[in-house]
């Protein structure tokens, strides 16, 4: 799944104050981050998400699909690639 994933193109939109990066799931799963205008390629970064978002959410059996994502594990593993990223 992953694999797939990190073949989809990121659409990417900048002005002079933000840029926008945007990608989305043969099933339909989109992923946006909206960051400074010097940042560079996010490839990376959401896929990472996407990974997180699958390991944590999707895998786990208490999770009901369109609800609110309210998960610690996965929450504290998306502030730390903030972090990262920052």
């Amino acid at each position: 799944m992953a694999g797939e994933w990190e073949k989809e193109p990121i659409h990417f939109f900048q002005t002079s104050e933000y840029q926008l990066h945007y990608m989305e799931t043969a099933s339909g799963l989109r992923i946006a981050a909206s960051t400074p205008p010097d940042t560079t390629n996010m490839r990376a970064v959401l896929s990472r998400l996407y990974r997180l978002y699958v390991d944590y959410v999707i895998r786990n059996s208490c999770y009901k699909l369109g609800s609110e994502i309210n998960l610690p594990g996965f929450i504290q593993r998306v502030e730390t690639l903030v972090k990262e990223v920052r």
